[in-house]
């Protein structure tokens, strides 16, 4: 553990000796993040550590709040660097090189840390390649912006404790960020369901299932066609019996994306109807998309996410 904490402040300029509570947290919250994507993604998650919240010394009437970042890994010399591109953040936000910190971790966050924190958006873009996933970090420094320019009374921010506020109340625009969406692979199940409310009109409306093994419903998306077309001209007539006792085995495409550097569901869909009431329609093929899963007597991983909005 370092010997000394290392502090950081987050250094509001304000003629008031006190800000809003929910811009304290936001701030504090804004921080917690942007120290765990860097942490993460640049230095490969290696270093342990605690924030804490610095209560100003008795006395004093700086608008400062500071944070304690209390590193508990590693013997070896500051992070080895894996790859050319995050070498290039590192030096682009921290301003020195990894070796220039020897043994020094706090240092190392703290300095990444505020270089996050005080360079403008398009700064950061020029030394953070997309490759390099810090869309999190971005997320969290825009929230603080937003949150210090819905305040009037904040004139300015500073990252550490002198009176000096480099950071204008015009300049808020320039630290915030678009939001940033990445493409994920789609995830595949196989289930056999029992259809709960079929779409018997030529609508691109949803269509409910129940999966016949865990119990959860699952709505989507019809998406093949044929079958489709087949509902609509009577081939498969679905019992109007109220019993729901029409069975399907079906493909299911869960499209994802991740925003923010959050993981978020797009689209549910049924890509193949493989048979209706026992009646096979076609074979389950042998080139399935990769990693498409048969249906678990325990419920899939993915399947709290796609069924937590239902």
């Amino acid at each position: 553990m370092d010997s000394e904490p290392i502090k950081f402040h987050i250094h509001y300029d304000t003629e008031d000796h006190f800000i809003p509570m929910s811009d304290f947290l936001t701030a504090s919250y804004s921080a917690q993040k942007i120290i765990d994507d860097l942490n993460k993604q640049i230095l490969g998650g290696q270093l342990r550590y605690q924030l804490v919240v610095i209560p100003p010394e008795e006395g004093t009437f700086l608008k400062t709040v500071g944070f304690i970042a209390v590193t508990l890994a590693a013997n070896a010399v500051v992070v080895p660097i894996a790859s050319d591109y995050v070498l290039g953040a590192f030096e682009g936000i921290a301003e020195h090189k990894p070796a220039d910190y020897g043994r020094d971790h706090g240092k190392v966050l703290r300095d990444l840390t505020v270089g996050f924190f005080s360079k403008e958006v398009e700064e950061l873009e020029k030394c953070v390649p997309h490759e390099l996933n810090l869309d999190r970090a971005f997320k969290a420094k825009t929230d603080f912006y937003i949150s210090c320019q819905s305040n009037d009374d904040i004139k300015g921010i500073g990252f550490d404790n002198t009176r000096d506020f480099p950071i204008r109340h015009g300049d808020f625009k320039r630290h915030m960020s678009k939001e940033r969406t990445r493409p994920l692979d789609s995830d595949f199940v196989i289930y056999d369901v029992i259809v709960t409310s079929p779409v018997i009109e030529d609508k691109d409306y949803i269509w409910d299932f129940q999966d016949t093994v865990t119990g959860n419903k699952i709505s989507g998306y019809m998406r093949d066609e044929a079958f489709k077309r087949g509902v609509l001209n009577g081939k498969y007539p679905f019992k109007n019996d109220g019993s729901n006792s029409d069975r399907l085995k079906i493909l299911v495409e869960y499209k994802k994306q991740e925003r923010n550097g959050e993981i978020e569901k797009k689209e549910t869909c049924v890509e193949t109807v493989y048979s209706f009431n026992d009646v096979e329609i076609t074979p389950i093929p042998a080139d399935l998309p990769k990693g498409t899963r048969f249906q678990q007597t325990a419920e899939a991983p993915m399947e709290k996410i796609w069924t937590a909005s239902k």
